[in-house]
Formats: C-alpha cells, structure tokens, sequence
C-alpha cells in the first residue's frame, strides 16, 4: 500500500512539474513578428541568412501550427539552390513590401518581393503576393 502511494505522489509531482514547465516556456516565447517595418526585414534577412527556421516561422503571417514546417520548406528550397548571398531591403511603396535578392551556386541572382503587413503593432510577412 505504501509503496502504491508513493508511486502515485511521485506521479502527480512529476505531471504537475511537467505543466509548470510548459507553462514557464510557453510564456517567455518572443511575441510573432517584429515592432516596425525595418526590424521585420532586418529579422527576415537575418533568418535566411543564418537558416533559422524558428526565427522565419515567427515572422510570417500564418497560424502558429503552420509556422515551423513552412519556415523549413522555405530554407530547404534556399539550400537547394545553394544561395550564398541573401538581402533584404525595406520597398517604400504600396502595399507594403520587402525585395530579397538570392545568388544561387550556379551563379543566378533570383529577386522577388514579399509583402508585408501589420496585425495590431506586429509587423509579418504575408503570403499574399506583392502585385
């Protein structure tokens, strides 16, 4: 009998410390996105460029459960291409926009803009297209 009880106590000891944990963790996470236009394509840039993907998926514009598997599609495409040098740079136009440039390993410079938008203060890249 005792040893029953002990072995429940350590249980419910161990789920609840378990909870605590991921109640700490959960609560420090950075918020989603970047707090201006400038920081959110120097965080982008940042993020191509390092191939960190947790940092990618926190400033696009998707659900969070979404976020890490599109960030690591979007690095995975970057190495396939071999890109050595990336750049961001902030588009003083409507809608809103980043341009990046990538030069790939066979010598290509691929260029594409990516717009941006705001939820609240939070800057993010959205996936609509910067027509």
């Amino acid at each position: 009998m005792l040893r029953r009880r002990t072995l429940v106590y350590v249980s419910v000891v161990l789920v609840v410390g378990w909870l605590t944990f991921l109640t700490i963790s959960t609560g420090r996470a950075p918020d989603p996105g970047a707090a201006s236009p400038h920081e959110l394509a120097e965080t982008f840039e940042r993020s191509l460029r390092d191939r960190d993907a947790e940092t990618l998926g926190r400033m696009i514009d998707l659900p969070f459960s979404e976020q890490a598997a599109f960030a690591e599609g979007y690095l995975e495409e970057l190495s396939r291409v071999d890109a050595s040098e990336i750049s961001v740079a902030l588009d003083g136009g409507q809608p809103p926009s980043v341009s990046v440039r990538v030069a790939t390993g066979d010598g290509r410079t691929i260029e594409y803009r990516q717009r941006i938008g705001s939820s609240g203060d939070r800057w993010k890249i959205s996936l609509v297209p910067a027509l």
